[in-house]
């Protein structure tokens, strides 16, 4: 199986190292030596108006071939820093530079992701270490800390929560279907699932069909065609939303619609859960992607195109950014 997680990782590479944008004047980079002899780096942005005082911790983890420019680039977690006063971190994963631009993944599971996954790259190390750095020298609150990512970045984000669950408060995985099998928290974590029912890479109703959507990418693109060494199983968003119930020790809570718009919507268990309740946001007809998210290639690049069509459409009805910080603050 790992070989397929390589290949499937050197196509994504392919397909984005085109449409890729150059770095951007965003959050500072910083970087840390790891105990592990690896240099490992990460982008802060810090509230504009922020004077002094210990600020929450949000970690936002990039996709499987992007960077933590991309992500910061692409969603809005800059502007709701400066509007909730947190600190809006994006950490990179490891992996190659390829024309300039980074094309890292997350050793997020026993199968995923990469150059991450086959150099055995402890990342949760690295997110621990990074934690208290953010304390020491970025005016981080390290007893409010919370995580969130996309797709390969998503399933490090359930990890976090399996293995780093005294430091992280709550998590919210998105277009994550795939959670370590040895997981189990040492104490409850807060989660919210979202998940769109479109999604092509990370189906939502889960199955052995996952995968295979950046091969289409490149047969749109007249490169290979043949997508049957990138499938993988994943699970349905609705089983992840319960084995975190399950974990969380209010498998059989009562839920209640705690968002709708359009065709999203949030259903949230929290009878029984304590503090610790469980969210799963079902984005009707959202792809591989943030919703309320911005593509950050040129959309009228035939690459971007081609990536677009592969991964599904990006659905409005639902903030992706806005509603996992609403979640986040309610769970300091």
């Amino acid at each position: 199986m790992h070989h397929r997680w390589a290949r499937f990782v050197s196509r994504v590479v392919a397909v984005f190292v085109v449409a890729a944008l150059p770095d951007c004047a965003c959050g500072d980079e910083h970087a840390i030596v790891t105990a592990d002899g690896r240099t490992r780096t990460f982008r802060v942005h810090a509230p504009a108006n922020h004077d002094s005082g210990a600020l929450p911790i949000v970690l936002v983890l990039h996709g499987g071939g992007g960077n933590a420019q991309q992500a910061e680039e692409s969603l809005s977690f800059d502007a709701l820093a400066d509007d909730n006063d947190f600190l809006a971190v994006y950490p990179d994963g490891t992996g190659k530079r390829v024309l300039g631009t980074r094309f890292y993944t997350w050793n997020s599971d026993e199968e995923c992701c990469g150059d991450a996954l086959k150099s055995g790259v402890d990342d949760v190390a690295f997110i621990d270490q990074l934690i208290d750095e953010l304390g020491a020298n970025f005016d981080g609150d390290v007893d409010h800390v919370f995580a969130t990512g996309l797709s390969n970045g998503g399933d490090m984000t359930h990890r976090l929560g399996c293995e780093l669950s005294d430091r992280i408060d709550a998590i919210a995985p998105v277009s994550a279907p795939r959670v370590i099998a040895t997981c189990a928290p040492a104490q409850p974590v807060p989660a919210m699932i979202v998940h769109g029912t479109d999604d092509p890479c990370a189906l939502y109703d889960g199955g052995d069909e996952c995968g295979g959507c950046f091969s289409r990418a490149m047969a749109a693109l007249g490169v290979g065609g043949d997508d049957a060494g990138d499938h993988f199983s994943c699970q349905a968003a609705p089983d992840v939303a319960a084995d975190w119930r399950e974990r969380n020790g209010c498998a059989d809570a009562s839920s209640s619609i705690t968002f709708q718009n359009g065709d999203a919507t949030c259903e949230t268990w929290a009878e029984g859960c304590a503090d610790d309740e469980v969210t799963l946001c079902t984005v009707g007809g959202g792809g591989h992607s943030w919703p309320g998210s911005t593509r950050a290639c040129d959309p009228g690049s035939k690459v971007c195109q081609a990536v677009a069509d592969a991964t599904g459409p990006v659905s409005d009805d639902l903030d992706g950014p806005a509603e996992v910080w609403r979640f986040f603050d309610a769970h300091r």
